[in-house]
């Protein structure tokens, strides 16, 4: 097939501070065996000389497009203006510190042809800043690919909510209202992509790597999180609680889920208290008691989340007494 009879592929890149990285994700994608694309460089306001080095290579290069933001707006409003603005006729979304094999856009688009899909989700390697490869991720598809039975993939953790490493039809993206908000800073890809998937009617999985997923081993694992990065996550909790609050199966997952990331941020330190300010599930305390946490957890686990979030809690006093009602509970539970 000629290079003009290919569809085009809009690859996205977010632009904020990674003069570091920037050089290396561009050469990636214009090295691909697959050469039919235009990138949309969006600057996010960075304050390095990332601007600088896309700069360099949008002269070089026709096909590599830059849209200033202006004032830094966050990523997922700096991926809507991407998107907006892409005239491919597919979507693939890249990081600017992470990077794509240079067979991913071919292997992408090949497979969005062949089964008719409205997105391919394929896998990828997470990769370190020593050169190092770490275990490849398993995204699974094991309920079909109808849109409920990809929620209950994502919600059963077997796939991936990352924008990355998948290829969209632009129809996914034209005329939809997307919920999109500024200084939306973490849990923007999860808030997106389940909204997309609401407007899929098939959704495949390929077993090829098609991205590397850069992780920094310089950086810390437990970076204390912001409270406007708070309100981000939980804002999602929030938005994903109203998806499925009708459908007992999904919503039990959510309500998991929701309850893992919680007990997450309080071992990482952020306070309960300001966990709770953002938090609008209805009765989600009652989630969070022993009699509760027993039906969505195997007892032991159940008990350790339980500890988690009492712990976490300035009354000491219902604390122990939390704790001796745990002991009770599981030598009764040894014995059984």
């Amino acid at each position: 097939m000629k290079k003009n009879d290919q569809d085009i592929i809009s690859v996205l890149i977010p632009l904020y501070n990674v003069e570091k990285y920037i050089a290396r994700c561009l050469d990636s994608i214009l090295n691909q065996t697959y050469q039919n694309f235009e990138i949309i460089v969006v600057n996010d306001g960075s304050l390095d000389k990332s601007i600088d080095i896309a700069k360099s290579y949008a002269k070089q290069d026709k096909r590599l497009k830059i849209i200033e933001n202006g004032n830094n707006m966050g990523l997922a409003w700096t991926r809507m203006v991407g998107y907006s603005n892409a005239s491919g006729n597919y979507i693939v979304f890249c990081d600017s510190d992470d990077y794509m094999p240079v067979h991913a856009l071919e292997t992408l688009y090949n497979a969005i042809k062949d089964t008719k899909a409205d997105i391919v989700v394929g896998n990828y390697w997470l990769a370190y800043s020593n050169e190092q490869y770490g275990n490849v991720s398993n995204n699974q598809l094991l309920y079909g690919g109808d849109q409920r039975a990809v929620y209950l993939s994502l919600l059963k953790k077997e796939m991936s909510h990352s924008l990355w490493g998948k290829i969209y039809k632009k129809e996914l993206f034209e005329q939809k209202q997307y919920l999109t908000h500024k200084d939306f800073i973490n849990a923007e890809d999860a808030y997106l992509f389940y909204q997309i998937v609401k407007n899929t009617s098939k959704i495949e999985v390929i077993s090829e790597v098609v991205y590397n997923y850069f992780q920094n081993i310089e950086s810390s694992t437990k970076v204390q999180l912001s409270e406007k990065a708070l309100s981000s996550i939980i804002a999602f909790w929030n938005f994903r609680d109203k998806m499925f609050i009708e459908d007992e199966e999904l919503y039990k997952l959510t309500i998991k889920r929701s309850i893992d990331t919680y007990c997450n941020l309080l071992q990482n330190g952020h306070k309960i208290f300001v966990l709770n300010s953002f938090i609008d599930i209805p009765n989600f305390n009652k989630y969070i008691s022993i009699n509760s946490l027993i039906k969505l957890y195997p007892i032991r686990e159940a008990v350790i989340k339980l500890l988690i979030i009492k712990l976490s809690m300035i009354n000491k006093s219902q604390f122990w007494l939390t704790v001796n009602k745990c002991f009770r509970l599981l030598k009764n539970n040894k014995k059984k």
